[in-house]
């Protein structure tokens, strides 16, 4: 931009012969030096190369300097790489040109099959109209070959909906796996119907039907579910519960958020990554109503006797000791059970009392030097080596 605002200047006064303060020749100079649009850290970059060997690394810096300064050096030789992708593009094109030929020639075959076929058939019609004309005006067209693969579809196909099509399974299903709304589903379908001419007064079509329909197909999908579960449950199973606030979207007064609880068990063979038993929405999240919710989805799936170990956070409603969720599940399945606490949590609580004894209690919610360690903990890892126990003969 500098250059060109430069010879715009120059140019209003092209009409003088001479050259004041030398300006036309120092443009002309500036011209000649080198425009360099080569990355800024392109001798770093061939460094980074891993595929060059040392001796290749070198010989590209040096063309590189050497295009910045005298240019001796030039490029020789034959491209391989672009050569082979210009074959592979002149190869591709023959293909698709001689893929083209094959189809003009079917389609002028299947062509020429039709109208000889037309004209055998009205010669054979004037041939039976007038018995005198024995041997009739059909030419005796050679048989050609029609295009193969190719068949004539209609364009319209002839469907059966059902009266009541909202209260199809497939079509609740669809729409619960897509996060359709009701509204959304019904236009959807209504749409679908007038677009293939139907009469919409013909079927039952509102918003609560695929509401109810969508409710008892969940349950049905769940029924089967629970029926598969219980042939083949795991013989030990570990409970998992965690609460969590989300908004309601589906319930009476959207947009308002509850306490909901996940449920799920994990247990080998078959359910070593946990299988889901419910999301039921509490009250609160005190330990009582988390204990009474698990426990009643644990009598629902038939595996209150085959828990063995509990999985919980160490929250005060979960770890509590007198009114804890997992104290309460524990009284209620009438045995001892596995407590398997966060790790993340009492880890957190172990490091915390061992800095506690040795530099004292940290006033502030986070530790700084704990906040320092886990940002610097990347840069330290990869220049750490291990070095050979003394005790190791082998080193």
């Amino acid at each position: 931009m500098t250059l060109h605002k430069k010879h715009r200047d120059l140019a209003r006064n092209k009409g003088r012969t001479g050259d004041p303060g030398g300006k036309r020749s120092a443009f002309g100079l500036e011209l000649d030096s080198l425009f360099d649009i080569g990355a800024s850290d392109a001798i770093q970059e061939i460094e980074r190369n891993r595929l060059l060997s040392r001796e290749k690394k070198d010989k590209d810096i040096r063309f590189y300097q050497d295009q910045k300064t005298e240019r001796r050096a030039h490029m020789s030789g034959h491209d391989k790489i672009f050569e082979s992708r210009s074959q592979q593009q002149a190869e591709r094109a023959a293909r698709l040109q001689q893929r083209e030929e094959q189809d003009m020639n079917l389609s002028q075959n299947f062509y020429n099959f039709s109208a000889a076929t037309q004209r055998r058939t009205a010669a054979d019609v004037s041939t039976w109209a007038d018995p005198t004309d024995s041997e009739g005006n059909a030419e005796d067209m050679d048989y050609q070959q029609p295009r193969p693969g190719c068949s004539h579809h209609q364009d319209t196909v002839t469907l059966t909906f059902p009266r009541r099509v909202m209260e199809c399974v497939d079509i609740c299903s669809t729409a619960d796996r897509l996060g359709l709304s009701d509204n959304q589903v019904t236009a959807l379908v209504s749409a679908t119907l007038k677009a293939g001419g139907a009469d919409l007064d013909k079927f039952v079509i509102s918003t609560s039907t695929p509401r109810r329909n969508r409710m008892l197909t969940r349950y049905h999908i769940s029924q089967e579910y629970m029926a598969a579960f219980s042939e083949d449950p795991p013989k030990y199973a570990a409970l998992h519960w965690d609460g969590k606030m989300l908004r309601d979207v589906l319930g009476s007064d959207p947009g308002t958020s509850s306490e909901t609880l996940v449920v799920l068990v994990s247990g080998p063979p078959a359910y070593p990554e946990g299988k889901l038993l419910g999301v039921p929405v509490i009250d609160s999240s005190t330990g009582t109503a988390q204990a009474e919710a698990s426990m009643d989805l644990l009598e629902a799936w038939g595996l209150t006797g085959v828990i063995t170990a509990l999985v919980f956070d160490t929250t005060a409603s979960n770890s509590g000791v007198h009114r804890g969720a997992a104290k309460l599940l524990e009284q209620q399945l009438d045995r001892k059970v596995f407590y398997l606490a966060c790790r993340h949590h009492i880890l957190e609580v172990l490091v915390g009392a061992v800095w506690e004894n040795l530099f004292g209690k940290v006033k502030s919610p986070e530790n700084p030097w704990f906040k320092h360690f886990k940002d610097v903990f990347g840069q330290i890892l990869p220049q750490t080596t291990l070095q050979p126990c003394p005790s190791d003969k082998n080193g």
